[in-house]
């Protein structure tokens, strides 16, 4: 006998579906049958037609004694979108079957319709989590000015999964509003990185309580290293509106607020930044030095080259590192200059000029290195052999 239900069901939705959509009352009228399982197919059938009957029909079915004709008959909504059906699925937001509950939520949210944010909102304490999630997915889909006072009450949520949903939400609604609201999320290591990038989206606004964050030393050292990460991330995903005040914070009396603002202009790569990271060469934070250094590399602006030639002296391995691969990543505009430096009285600029010389590979420096060869140095003259070989010009086999 059960055997027979079931393939029965299966039959009026494989009929219903591809051959006989025109008899929309014989299917309608199934939606009636006293077995669940005749009436499941049913609703399956009918959530594809396009007709004002079937709507009325599939509205009656989400108070069907059976879940999942239920959950049909939302999911149907959701395809469907239409706005007759509210009063009835806020109703079901109260179902028993977690499903339903989630169906509900996500076709509310397809509608669009304002009289559902409150019964969604009254949902904050659902036991299911899929269904608080499938909530506040709903609620940024419904364009409304309140909908952020409704979404921020789901932030204390206790799941991850639903404060990720709910941060992610707000940095697409992009409401300035929600800046405050998203901030302290940046030390919370399970959701930081979604909070930066819903900062990110807000743009411009989230700019200064993000620089603001980055003075805040008050909490633990790993708290603070989370939320600058986040903050770093959240500047460098607004990308050009956070240069200028990241040229500021350039100045800032403190050496770790300098560094970063060195850090976030090394990543948005933008010539704008390039006079106030040459001043930054002369920070006496080797860090700083370092991280400008590197994002004069990064621009390959021409303008770098001279000042960065000058720190090649630097007594801090980490910046002279930083400065040879800047220089080395400018690449051949730097030759000229670097070829100047070959015959330095100092030693060390000398054969800086040559190593880099050779990691570029230009041909214009063969014949001024050849002749370094001749220099009483020794050190000079194995730095001078060893750029050659990198170079690996066929001219040097005639040497």
């Amino acid at each position: 006998m059960q055997y027979e239900k079931i393939v029965s069901g299966i039959l009026i939705f494989i009929c219903f579906s591809f051959s006989f959509a025109d008899r929309v009352d014989d299917l309608i009228s199934q939606l009636k049958h006293k077995d669940f399982w005749v009436r499941r197919p049913a609703v399956l059938a009918l959530r594809k037609i396009q007709d004002p009957r079937v709507d009325e029909s599939l509205i009656s079915c989400l108070k069907d004694e059976d879940f999942c004709v239920r959950r049909f008959a939302a999911e149907a909504m959701i395809l469907k979108g239409d706005g007759r059906a509210i009063e009835s699925l806020i109703l079901c937001l109260r179902d028993t079957d977690d499903e339903v509950r989630r169906f509900v939520a996500e076709a509310l949210g397809q509608i669009g319709d304002a009289r559902a944010i409150e019964p969604l909102t009254k949902c904050l304490h659902d036991d299911n989590m899929y269904v608080r999630i499938a909530v506040v997915n709903a609620l940024s889909k419904i364009k409304d000015p309140q909908t952020i006072n409704s979404l921020v009450l789901f932030l204390n949520d206790e799941c991850p999964m639903v404060r990720s949903s709910t941060i992610r939400a707000l940095g697409e609604i992009g409401d300035n509003r929600a800046v405050t609201y998203l901030i302290p999320f940046l030390k919370d290591n399970a959701v930081h990185e979604t909070a930066a990038v819903a900062l990110a989206k807000i743009g411009q606004p989230s700019i200064d309580s993000l620089i603001s964050a980055l003075k805040d030393t008050e909490e633990e050292s790993w708290i603070q290293g989370i939320e600058r990460e986040s903050v770093i991330k959240a500047l460098v995903l607004i990308g050009k509106l956070s240069v200028e005040p990241m040229i500021a914070c350039l100045k800032d009396k403190d050496a770790s607020i300098r560094t970063i603002a060195a850090h976030v202009l090394y990543e948005i790569k933008d010539v704008k930044a390039v006079n106030p990271l040459i001043e930054c060469l002369k920070d006496d934070n080797w860090m700083v030095r370092a991280i400008a250094a590197n994002a004069l590399g990064e621009i390959k602006d021409e303008r770098a080259i001279a000042p960065l030639i000058v720190c090649l002296e630097d007594n801090h391995y980490d910046v002279y590192n930083s400065v040879s691969n800047a220089l080395i990543k400018i690449g051949q505009p730097a030759v000229t200059h670097l070829l100047e430096h070959l015959n330095d009285r100092n030693p060390r600029l000398c054969t800086s000029a040559a190593v880099i010389l050779g990691e570029i590979k230009d041909t214009r420096a063969i014949e001024p290195l050849i002749n370094l060869i001749q220099n009483n140095n020794k050190y000079i003259r194995g730095t001078a052999i060893d750029a050659l070989g990198n170079i690996g010009d066929k001219k040097l086999f005639l040497i």
